[in-house]
This record gives structure tokens, C-alpha cells and sequence, in this order.
């Protein structure tokens, strides 16, 4: 189709059964197991807050064709978890809420309680190899924030309408020391999940950090996970990073006996279910700038191109992190050898656009780089645009940030 009627578009592929079961037997080839685990939205749980009565029902407030589309994965063997029940029976039991007064989130204690019954689930379903107890142990914090609704409605500091909210988090520690939980690349469970698995893993976010879903079934679990998330776009964003991993010859899937596929329910109804490839490639001989871990270079540059960079006030997210395109480096006064670098950049903090937001091709800018690698689990699960151009897919990415002139 045609977007403003100069540029093409692919289509929206809307349905979500052919990219599932593609992904499936993709993994099937490579010996791999698939749990698809569509995550409830909160008026599914809390309809009585659309309007304002108290509601009875003890089932979650479901699609209709829901139930079809479980049964149609389930008959070509696909394992499917559904939290929901497990959330609406908490609520039931409880009579306490299981999301945020004012997030779209789901609260700690209910994401703990849907890994509780993930693991029971992956023990009953998949067989995995014994693996030793990495000795994760959790350490109780408190922590008050405004949640992400609050803060799209912009309203006046000290606003007595929407409270922070106050939670408790159990955040994930490793056995020796004071480090927090981190993903490992060589285990064998890979979990792709979207915000609600970054929630109170993502320190971005606002609500804290190593105490978010894939921690807390890596703590109940008793064995290490690797993890690839994104916020938003979950019918394709992790599959696509996925792919990108692949396709650069790093073999994300290797050794792994397990993908979890966790995404927002609502994706079955609004995301673009295109299907990806899991392609294993040989990443070719480039000229692009890449810095080594700890590396950090500032470096001149002209803006060859931009990722698109969403307008404040119109995405539910408040940090956005773009790339750029990079020509004709020099540094220290010299040209590189290396002429060009794709650079992530932060484009959107707090829902206000940063200097890098407003560059557009034909500048030229001073950027501090470093490691991607050094900033990736900081930033890899924000919402991020791409190139649009295929060739830079190859590329191993820098991190940016602007250089001010000094006064």
C-alpha cells in the first residue's frame, strides 16, 4: 500500500497463527521448544474500573475468538500459557488489585505469582536438562512512582488526582556479591518478551530494575535465562532482534532447549504478525566504526541519515532511543580509517526530545562514542527505530552521545 501516496509500506499481516507457528517450526528444526504466553491487559482483569461498579465475574474479560485461537496453536502443538486465570483467581482470592493504580502494568507481586505458575508450567511440559543452582538470592526494596498513564495526562506537579504509588519489589541478585541478576547469552531458555517483561527490569522505565519477570523465573527457576526484550511491538520487535543477532552470525539459539514468547495480548488483535526468518548468516567485511568493550572515542561526523523519532505526547513511552548514520569520520582533526558508524542515540527522555531528536541528514555533529555492548542492557529494551536501509543491518552499532560545545 501507499503511505501519503509517495511511499510504500509493506501491509499489516494481522494474523497472528502463521508467524506462531513459522516460529515454531523454525525452533522445531533446531530442536527447540515454544511456549507462546499472551499477557493479559489490565481492563481484561479490572473491567469494573471502566465503570466504576464492582464486578463478579471470576473469568477475565476475554475476546471472543480467544478461546478458538488457543485451541487452533494447542492442536499443532504449540504450548500456550495463560496468565489469566491465574491473575483473575488472585484478584478473587485477594480482593486486591493485580495491575497499577496508574500504569498499564501488572503489580510485582501479580508478575511473581504468573512466574510462580510459568515454572510449574515448564516443568510439567518441557523437558530440560539439570543445570547446577546459581544461588540467586532477592533483596526487598520499597519504591513510589507515578505510572505511565499518570504521566501521558501531563498534569501539574504536586497533582493530588493520581498518587505515586507505592510497591514492593523483589529484585534478583547474584550469589557472590552485590551485582544484580544479568541474562546469559550461553543458557539454554531464551525469554522474548515486551514491556511487561521490562517492567521493573528496565531501569528506564521508572520502576526500578533487576526485580522484572524474566529475573523473578530465573530466581524460581534455579537456573540462569537469556533474554531479549523490547517495549511495544511485540508480535514482531524480539522476533526482529532476534533475526538481527542471527543475521550478523551470532547464533543467538545456540544450546538453547527453550524460547518463551511473552507479548501483550492486545498484539493478537493490533500487531503485524509478519514472519521472520531465524537465518544464520556471516557477517561481511565492512568499514563501519565499532569500539571495543570500555572503548570511547569523539569523533566528527556528517548525518548521512536518521531513524524516525515518535512525537512526544504520542507514544505511551516515555524514552525512545534512535539510530543515525555516520560519514566521513574524523577524529582528533584525523580521518578514520573506518568511514562510517550506525549510532544509537537517545532521542526522547521523559516524554521531551533530546538535541540528537532534531538532526537531520547533511549536518555535521561531534558525538562521544562507545561500546554497544557496554550500554545494551541499559537501553536495549527501550523503544528504538531502525535505519530504513537494509545494508546497515550488518553494521555493529556504537552508542552516542551529543558533544556540547563548550561555552
Amino acid at each position: 500500500r501507499m503511505a501519503g501516496g509517495s511511499e510504500w509500506v509493506s501491509p499489516v499481516n494481522p494474523d497472528p497463527r502463521g508467524a506462531i507457528l513459522d516460529l515454531k517450526d523454525q525452533l522445531d528444526r533446531r530442536g527447540i521448544g515454544l511456549i507462546v504466553m499472551p499477557t493479559p491487559i489490565k481492563p481484561m482483569i479490572h473491567p469494573e474500573k471502566l465503570n466504576g461498579r464492582q464486578d463478579p465475574r471470576r473469568t477475565a474479560l476475554q475476546n471472543p475468538s480467544y478461546d478458538h485461537f488457543k485451541a487452533y496453536l494447542e492442536q499443532r502443538g504449540v504450548l500456550l500459557f495463560d496468565p489469566a486465570p491465574v491473575l483473575m483467581e488472585a484478584k478473587s482470592q485477594s480482593g486486591r488489585p493485580q495491575y497499577l493504580m496508574t500504569d498499564t502494568h501488572w503489580r510485582p507481586e501479580a508478575m511473581a505469582l504468573v512466574a510462580e505458575e510459568l515454572k510449574k508450567f515448564i516443568q510439567r511440559h518441557v523437558s530440560l536438562d539439570a543445570a547446577p543452582d546459581p544461588g540467586y538470592r532477592t533483596e526487598v526494596s520499597e519504591l513510589a512512582q507515578l505510572g505511565d498513564l499518570a504521566v501521558m495526562l501531563d498534569l501539574p506537579a504536586n497533582q493530588p488526582i493520581c498518587p505515586r504509588e507505592k510497591i514492593s519489589l523483589w529484585k534478583v541478585m547474584e550469589k557472590e556479591g552485590r551485582e544484580p541478576w544479568k541474562p546469559q547469552p550461553a543458557a539454554d531458555v531464551l525469554v522474548l518478551g515486551d514491556s511487561f517483561s521490562n517492567i521493573y527490569s528496565l531501569g528506564a522505565m521508572g520502576w526500578g530494575d533487576a526485580a522484572g519477570f524474566v529475573e523473578q523465573l530465573s530466581y524460581r527457576l534455579k537456573r540462569p535465562l537469556d533474554r531479549i526484550t523490547r517495549n511495544d511491538n511485540g508480535a514482531y520487535a524480539t522476533r526482529e532482534l532476534l533475526a538481527s543477532e542471527m543475521t550478523k552470525g551470532r547464533d543467538r539459539l545456540a544450546g538453547k532447549r527453550l524460547v518463551i514468547y511473552q507479548f501483550a495480548i492486545r498484539e493478537l488483535a493490533v500487531g503485524d504478525w509478519k514472519r521472520i526468518d531465524l537465518k544464520l548468516g556471516t557477517s561481511p567485511e565492512t568499514e563501519y566504526l565499532a569500539l571495543p568493550p570500555g572503548g570511547e572515542l569523539i569523533v566528527r561526523g556528517r548525518i548521512e541519515a536518521v531513524s524516525a523519532v515518535p512525537r512526544p505526547g504520542t507514544v505511551p513511552y516515555k524514552d525512545h532511543v534512535m539510530a543515525i548514520l555516520l560519514t566521513d569520520l574524523q577524529a582528533d582533526g584525523r580521518p578514520l580509517a573506518e568511514t562510517e558508524a550506525v549510532v544509537y542515540m537517545k532521542s526522547m527522555t521523559d516524554h521531551v526530545w533530546t538535541q540528537a531528536a532534531r538532526y537531520r541528514p547533511g549536518e555535521t555533529v561531534e558525538i562521544r562514542l562507545r561500546s554497544w555492548s557496554d550500554m545494551a542492557d541499559r537501553y536495549e529494551g527501550i523503544n528504538r527505530s531502525e535505519l530504513d536501509d537494509a545494508a546497515h543491518q550488518f553494521a555493529e552499532p556504537c552508542w552516542g552521545e551529543a558533544v556540547q560545545p563548550s561555552s
